[in-house]
């Protein structure tokens, strides 16, 4: 997460790191970052695809400074062959 919010580089103990953030499940990331916006949100990074986990996020900080990354999940199709495999023997689908 700091790589993707650009605090990779801040030392662990920084008083500018983030020691928490808040991960909110929406339906469609594009939807949410385009209604937020219209709502004066502002984001922190593009929306980014994680074909690797499956999900599309975007970072974004709330009025009191706190990390916030809202995620959806990306159709199967998108996703690795990798993960699909993964989540078929997780389901039993192997």
């Amino acid at each position: 997460m700091a790589e993707e919010i650009g605090a990779a580089g801040l030392p662990s103990e920084s008083r500018s790191q983030d020691r928490v953030a808040l991960t909110f499940g929406v339906k469609d990331v594009a939807r949410t970052v385009k209604d937020l916006k219209k709502k004066g949100a502002q984001f922190i990074t593009p929306v980014i695809d994680h074909p690797d986990w499956g999900v599309r996020t975007i970072f974004l900080r709330d009025p009191d400074g706190n990390l916030l990354q809202l995620e959806s999940e990306m159709k199967k199709e998108e996703w690795t062959e990798k993960l699909r495999k993964e989540a078929a023997l997780y389901k039993g689908d192997a």
